[in-house]
């Protein structure tokens, strides 16, 4: 068996990288896996299948470098497990790679549902997270957050995607700005989701999560604008007074 990890090009933005596994024993030889992780060809070292581990994108690709070990030790121990098997289906190679992330995230005490459900994830954060004082968050905190994930649902119906937590790189950024402008939402209000975003992201991170570390760049920022503070002065208050 024959593991290797490339890049494919599908329409404009960066490239996905693209799990390959050969093997006489499957169907026309080969079995191809998405990982959903998008990466610059710049950031991509194509001699050893895996990202560079320079540049200002460093912590990022350490991180994609991790996830894809990860993935080709599971596709290692599957060879083991079926070395005396004469034919190896496409179905079973998937189902192994999905039930060793599943097994390793709830070793780690992060449960997800049997489909990798994208919002059932994204609301077990919200109920479980804790504050700095290590107190559950507040119920207008937690509200605020699944304001953000309403949103979210709403955009994937309209654009008609399945999103994950490794889909939210910049293009997601852009479109889902663009998305918002669309619904006349202002500036602090379009920031205020992307401040939720970011911190469900990090608390992803924190849980071992696979995620796009793109949220990381200044370009994936909190949008704000200035509001003018209207106040009294010294001669306007005495007059009240």
């Amino acid at each position: 068996m024959n593991i290797h990890f490339l890049l494919r090009q599908r329409g404009k933005g960066k490239p996905t990288i693209i799990l390959m596994v050969y093997d006489g024993r499957i169907e026309k030889r080969k079995f191809m896996y998405s990982t959903g992780i998008k990466i610059s060809p710049a950031d991509w070292d194509k001699r050893k299948s895996r990202p560079k581990l320079t540049g200002v994108n460093a912590i990022e690709q350490a991180e994609i470098n991790r996830y894809l070990n990860n993935l080709e030790g599971a596709l290692i121990e599957y060879k083991s497990l079926r070395l005396e098997s004469k034919k190896l289906s496409r179905e079973d190679i998937k189902s192994f790679i999905l039930k060793s992330q599943k097994d390793e995230l709830e070793s780690k005490g992060v449960f997800i549902s049997e489909d990798g459900d994208f919002y059932s994830q994204w609301e077990r954060i919200i109920e479980t997270t804790k504050s700095p004082g290590g107190k559950n968050l507040s119920p207008g905190t937690k509200r605020s957050k699944k304001q953000t994930l309403e949103l979210i649902k709403k955009y994937c119906v309209a654009r008609k995607l399945k999103l994950t937590f490794q889909d939210i790189d910049m293009d997601f950024y852009y479109d889902f700005d663009q998305y918002m402008q669309g619904k006349d939402l202002k500036e602090n209000t379009r920031g205020k989701h992307f401040k939720e975003i970011k911190a469900i992201l990090r608390e992803a991170v924190d849980r071992d999560i696979p995620v796009n570390l793109a949220y990381q760049k200044k370009s994936f920022k909190v949008i704000r604008a200035a509001t003018d503070s209207v106040y009294l002065n010294e001669d306007e208050l005495k007059k009240i007074y």
